[in-house]
């Protein structure tokens, strides 16, 4: 089992430009996903599992190339349709032969390790072709999290012709889907929070995003400072 985290990013975010570079505290927004990545990664590499972290980009964007080469972060970036992540996924994952993809996304600002972990551990333990924690949601908007064998993607890129922008959207939304996934053979898992009252919105859209993100940082650090 050779697992890929990666990091779905790019430049020229429809909404809101540039948002994977802006501020958060005393990080661009893309480098507090990145290091709940790698701290991932090291913690299931001490469990004896086989994880790289790689950010996914589109192939043209020489913002984000020239970004990852500052920071010294393996960056994949292959040629195809940039709306097209189920292509771009496929290739990364046969170019370094991984098994299996955990996919996060880069707005995704206070992503958690151990949500990350939970799974990978899941996919392992019940050889799932695909879990999410988006199907009934519990966790709270910015926390999402899809993961996929390279069987299972195959799955996705036969018979997902739309919306191929959004991978696992049309999956996690039509329970006929998943059905028809469970049908020829693949399983599916769901992630549940148990601690599910924490729902709210926390990935970042807009400047407005932004400033609360950064009250939220702030506040933390108020309270781990015990100043709040």
């Amino acid at each position: 089992m050779k697992i890929l985290i990666g990091i779905q990013a790019r430049s020229q975010s429809t909404r809101l430009p540039q948002k994977i570079f802006k501020k958060i505290g005393d990080k661009d927004l893309i480098e507090w996903v990145h290091n709940a990545c790698v701290e991932a990664e090291r913690r299931l590499r001490v469990d004896g599992l086989n994880c790289e972290t790689w950010v996914l980009g589109p192939h043209a964007d020489k913002e984000l190339i020239e970004y990852c080469e500052r920071k010294e972060w393996k960056l994949k970036t292959p040629h195809c349709n940039d709306d097209d992540l189920i292509t771009r996924y496929k290739k990364v994952l046969e170019a370094g032969e991984f098994s299996h993809l955990v996919r996060v996304t880069s707005d995704c600002w206070q992503m958690n390790p151990e949500i990350i972990m939970e799974a990978v551990h899941l996919m392992d333990k019940e050889k799932a072709d695909y879990v999410s924690n988006t199907i009934h949601r519990s966790f709270i908007e910015g926390l999402d999290i899809q993961a996929c064998s390279s069987h299972g993607l195959n799955w996705f890129d036969k018979f997902q012709s739309l919306k191929r922008e959004h991978p696992f959207c049309l999956f996690d939304k039509n329970e006929a889907i998943r059905e028809s996934f469970e049908t020829r053979g693949f399983k599916y898992m769901e992630m549940i929070n148990p601690r599910a009252e924490w729902l709210i919105r926390t990935s970042i859209d807009t400047e407005s995003d932004i400033l609360m993100a950064n009250k939220i940082y702030e506040k933390a650090i108020k309270r781990k400072n015990g100043n709040g």
